[in-house]
């Protein structure tokens, strides 16, 4: 019988071809595993802004909606800022204003970080009452006329570049008393 002449010079050892396949196979994995995890980050980063943002924006809007419900006079408004005497605040006169990058309501900041803040007022009949929700003429100022309040507001985000816009919200003040003289 012959014995076989190939022998391991080193039995308990890796060989060079070994070390290098298996060096290659955790870089790889290693590469992969980590921009799996590098983008499961940056989503939670988003989810958690968008958040953010959508909750100032809810508790801004939505206090901004209750005051303007409530007026029951306005004392004059233009195209960034409106005052006014509202039920929801105790009858006491109010303003709302856009200034730098805050909405501020009286001298309370209600949210920062606004890129922008427009209200108009809509001249002439109630739209509900008329129906004539197509032929609605905004305005920038308030006049004796006015029936209606229409604000949108953008917020930027601290973090990334986008701008979150929430356009076009209409108020139908219930108690403003008018002075049709």
């Amino acid at each position: 019988m012959k014995k076989n002449s190939f022998k391991y010079s080193c039995p308990q050892g890796f060989t060079l071809l070994e070390l290098v396949v298996t060096i290659l196979l955790v870089g790889l994995l290693s590469t992969v595993t980590g921009t799996v995890i590098g983008n499961i980050a940056e989503g939670y980063i988003i989810v958690k802004e968008n958040n953010r943002i959508a909750q100032k924006a809810h508790l801004a809007i939505y206090r901004l909606v209750n005051e303007l419900t409530h007026i029951t006079q306005v004392t004059w408004g233009k195209n960034e800022e409106i005052q006014f005497v509202s039920r929801f605040n105790n009858l006491k006169n109010s303003r709302v204003y856009f200034q730098r990058d805050q909405l501020c309501m009286d001298d309370y900041v209600l949210v920062n970080n606004v890129d922008s803040f427009q209200i108009q007022y809509l001249k002439g009949p109630d739209s509900f009452r008329d129906n004539v929700f197509r032929n609605m003429v905004w305005e920038e100022n308030w006049s004796k006329d006015s029936t209606a309040i229409r604000f949108s507001l953008v917020l930027r985000s601290d973090y990334f570049i986008r701008n979150y816009e929430f356009k076009n919200i209409i108020v139908y003040p219930r108690f403003l008393t008018r002075d049709y003289q």
